[in-house]
């Protein structure tokens, strides 16, 4: 009884999601301990009870419990059972009277104690969710934690509650102030139930704008980063490189953006120039080439660049919350949630401008460079309605290509095409090139202007052809295979 009641308790101590459980796992262990304590104590004061007090010193035969008073010395054996009474453990000394009030105070006290033994038992093998029961500012207490399962076991608990509303403006003002506390922190563990809570709030109305507004811009506050080229010479585009990151957020809202970037070299600042929209995947990298007239302004030489970005984000429930136009169908932004403006803004390293007459690009003819494009690049051709069909394909190429594409025979060439590649990726270029009856070869020869809008210059122009030799003909298109 003991073992299996025990093996119960630490079952509820380990299933139980939260420090909050452990301790009252604890306790309930140490309860038990003390009742099981208690029942031996009754045990063994119900077995004083009945055996009660010696009131004589008359022999007593140990088998029947006869008075031997009176026994003839030469007997030995009990009149009243026959049993052989010369073993020295045959007789007891005295006749005995029980204690009645002793066990009057141990049958209840036993029969109390079985059954807490037996309630703890029960609430140790349904593993009871403890957190249900108690009080908002003990859950509201577990979430100063570092994180594991007492917070989270917490923080599911005052989910629920904020869903059937039985939290109080204070109350959720006061978790989602921890939150967002625990949002910019990062030596504080995350986890999306932290938004959720955020998140659940918004649709239940119960969440003020202003602290929607900071949860929203807080998970992008640290999303940007930004990269240029090294060199750019003045007339050429410049290449920005740059990243949002969706940071720390729950998962039952998405956010859809549009904003512009502005591009500060030196003490000039570039128009602002668009950003694709709805850069939902949390993460987008884009090359923005611009030329710009305030680079005119902008000595020659090495410059510090500043990168800002004006992000507009629409936040949209996906749970059919107030915020959520749920007779469209599909979620979508309420239309009093107008869009929440977002600041960033990012060093990039320092860019070198050089005079118009100077090139910022270097044909490089090295082998060790041209090897690893040559090696992501092949081809193929098919028969198609009008005739064949030539497919060349980019798989994660090192650097981005922009090529003319030829067919060699026999020492002619014959142009078929342009191609351009952006690294990294794959990626499948098609072109027409009529009938085919004899063995080709595909010439790739690169352009010099690649080089001058990408932003690893030396990598990009290898500075000879690729001939790509035996190109098979496949029986059907090879598009997405």
């Amino acid at each position: 009884m003991c073992r299996v009641h025990a093996s119960a308790c630490f079952d509820f101590i380990l299933d139980g999601n939260s420090r909050l459980h452990l301790i009252l796992g604890t306790t309930l262990m140490i309860s038990s301990v003390a009742t099981i304590a208690a029942v031996a104590v009754a045990i063994a004061l119900l077995a004083w009870g009945i055996r009660g007090r010696r009131v004589d010193n008359h022999p007593i035969c140990v088998h029947c419990g006869f008075d031997l008073v009176g026994k003839p010395a030469s007997s030995y054996v009990c009149s009243e059972c026959g049993s052989d009474l010369r073993d020295s453990w045959a007789i007891r000394i005295g006749n005995r009277a029980r204690r009645p009030v002793a066990i009057i105070i141990a049958l209840p006290m036993l029969l109390l104690f079985v059954a807490l033994l037996g309630t703890f038992g029960w609430i140790g093998v349904r593993g009871i969710n403890a957190n249900r029961h108690l009080p908002t500012w003990w859950l509201v207490s577990e979430l100063k934690g570092k994180g594991g399962p007492t917070r989270d076991g917490a923080l599911a608990e005052l989910t629920s509650r904020l869903k059937a509303g039985t939290l109080s403006a204070d109350q959720v003002k006061s978790i989602a102030n921890r939150a967002l506390a625990v949002q910019t922190d990062g030596d504080q563990p995350w986890t999306v139930a932290w938004g959720n809570f955020v998140e659940t709030a918004r649709d239940n109305d119960a969440l003020p704008d202003e602290l929607w507004k900071q949860y929203v811009r807080q998970i992008f506050a640290d999303g940007l980063t930004a990269q240029t080229r090294p060199r750019l010479r003045r007339g050429d585009n410049l290449p920005i490189a740059f990243t949002i990151l969706k940071g720390r957020s729950g998962n039952t809202y998405f956010f859809s953006t549009v904003g512009t970037i502005t591009v500060t070299i030196g003490k000039a600042s570039s128009r602002p120039l668009s950003l694709p929209e709805d850069l939902t995947s949390g993460t987008a990298t884009l090359f923005v080439p611009f030329d710009d007239p305030f680079l005119k302004g902008v000595a020659d030489g090495s410059q510090p660049v500043h990168v800002s970005v004006s992000l507009e984000v629409t936040p949209v429930s996906m749970n059919g919350g107030a915020s959520v136009n749920s007779s469209a169908g599909t979620p979508a932004p309420a239309l009093d949630a107008p869009p929440i403006g977002v600041p960033l803004s990012a060093d990039a390293s320092p860019i070198t401008l050089l005079p118009a007459e100077r090139s910022s690009a270097t044909v490089v003819a090295d082998a060790a460079r041209r090897a690893p494009v040559a090696e992501a690049l092949s081809a193929d051709v098919y028969a198609g309605v009008n005739g064949m069909i030539l497919e060349v394909h980019m798989r994660q190429a090192p650097v981005s290509l922009e090529t003319d594409v030829f067919l060699r025979h026999a020492g002619s060439e014959q142009r078929v095409g342009h191609l351009f590649y952006q690294s990294p990726g794959n990626d499948t270029e098609t072109f027409f090139i009529g009938k085919l009856d004899s063995a080709y070869e595909v010439v790739l020869r690169p352009k010099i202007e690649t080089a001058l809008t990408t932003l690893d210059v030396s990598a990009v122009y290898w500075g000879e052809q690729i001939v790509l030799k035996n190109v098979p003909q496949v029986p059907k298109p090879s598009n997405g295979k």
